[in-house]
């Protein structure tokens, strides 16, 4: 990691590096959707932070409102749902940022392994090609 960062840091400045530093890998939505206030949205990027909807005109609040969402994932065995609570950070045109509340120890267990899931079948589909 120590060496990732150097050769990071050798073309952007250290302050700039750390800046643009997320606490958890951004994922492609691909694969997953969000159903909140009973409409269902498709997911540009997520972390298990939060993720990036694209919204359009919804009726959702603009933001700082708790949201009950399911997460929901695509997988070769079906769909799987996790229910979670968000909040809106941010709405920028047809797009709203959704911070997720903290996973406890058994959601982050279920939560990693959806993530193993659809980032594997994501390659796999991306090796067909």
């Amino acid at each position: 990691m120590e060496a990732l960062k150097k050769t990071l840091t050798y073309f952007m400045p250290e302050k700039k590096a750390d800046e643009n530093r997320r606490r958890h890998t951004r994922l492609s939505g691909d694969g997953m959707t969000v159903i909140a206030g009973g409409a269902r949205f498709d997911v540009v990027n997520w972390s298990e932070n939060g993720f990036l909807l694209k919204a359009g005109n919804t009726n959702l609040p603009v933001t700082a409102q708790e949201l009950t969402l399911k997460l929901k994932f695509s997988t070769g065995d079906g769909t799987k749902e996790l229910p979670r609570t968000g909040r809106i950070i941010r709405r920028n045109g047809d797009y709203l940022a959704v911070s997720l509340m903290p996973l406890n120890e058994d959601e982050k267990i279920l939560f990693g392994r959806m993530v193993d899931r659809a980032l594997t079948e994501s390659f796999v589909r991306s090796q067909l090609v």
